[in-house]
Parts: structure tokens; sequence; C-alpha cells
């Protein structure tokens, strides 16, 4: 019992982080108009709450109509270096509401998933990742998820290149 509310209070907590966590401001550098009516910029963003968020925001942000290209990488001492091409109708004020928006539809998602191993397998689109199969017998069963896994691995490094940093442990769950 201690366990359950242990893990409710830190996932509650984690929530509560995530939901906090906006975009305060930024600025455009080495922003170019171009003729088609496009700037191509380049920019810092600080508050992510974790490469998950930034993952979904990115996603979200290349689904606007008036965004051609939108990418967000780490830079050094954890902050996120990012690169738009969009209509130059928008300008960093309309970005900083869409990116938050966005952030805003992450802590939804992932507070209303039923479980993380279902909140990451959507989140990047993985429809193959092998089950874990409980038949009463926990360490052969562990073993045999493992197993699988591996094998899916092998047959997914894209994918599995996209999850590598989340702990095996949050997949063995239904």
């Amino acid at each position: 019992m201690r366990k359950i509310t242990t893990a409710l209070a830190l996932i509650l907590l984690l929530c509560g982080i995530n939901a906090f966590s906006q975009i305060s401001s930024f600025e455009f550098e080495g922003a170019k108009n171009y003729d088609n009516g496009n700037t191509i910029a380049y920019f810092f963003v600080n508050g992510f709450s974790d490469n998950h968020q930034a993952y979904f925001v990115q996603n979200e942000l290349r689904k606007e109509t008036s965004i051609n290209r939108f990418f967000i990488y780490p830079y050094k001492n954890g902050t996120n270096r990012c690169m738009i091409e969009c209509s130059q109708q928008l300008n960093e004020s309309s970005i900083q509401t869409l990116i938050n928006n966005s952030i805003t539809k992450y802590n939804k998602v992932f507070s209303e998933s039923p479980n993380l191993r279902e909140f990451y397998l959507n989140l990047y689109e993985i429809n193959n990742m092998p089950e874990y199969t409980d038949t009463g017998d926990r360490k052969s069963d562990v073993l045999t998820f493992k197993e699988k896994f591996e094998e899916w691995k092998e047959q997914n490094p894209e994918k599995y290149l996209l999850i590598r940093n989340i702990q095996i442990d949050t997949f063995i769950q239904k």
C-alpha cells in the first residue's frame, strides 16, 4: 500500500511540475525574410520539462499550416535550440503562444493516459512493441519480455532511439 501511495504522490508531483512549465520568452537570432513570404530563424528556448515534451511540441508545431519546418534539438547546458521556417506573419510572440499551447496539450495527454507505457507508445507512434504477459511467474515473464524487447530493438532501431532513455520497466505494463 505504501508503494502505491508513494508512486501516486510522485506521479501527481510530476504532473504538477509539467503543468507549470511554459516558455516565458525568446528572441529570434539570425532571422532572415525571404521573397516567398517565409522567415527562417533560430532561437534558444528553455522551459520544456523533458525531451518527451519537446518532441511532442516539435510534432505539434509541424502540423501548423503557417510553419514549414520546425526542429528542436539539445544544445549546451540543458538548453534547447530551435530552427523554424514559417510565414512572416508569425513572430516570437505568436510562436511562443503555439509552443505554450502545445505544452498545455502535452500535459493534458500525459495526465489522461492510462499508464506510461501507452503514453510513450502513442507519443512515438510505436504500434509493434511486444506486450508483457503475466503468467504468474514474474521472473520468467520479465525474462520473456526482455528477450522479445531485444528482438524488437534490433528490428526497430529508429523507434528504439526515441525511447532508449526510458526505463524498460515502463514497458512492462498493461
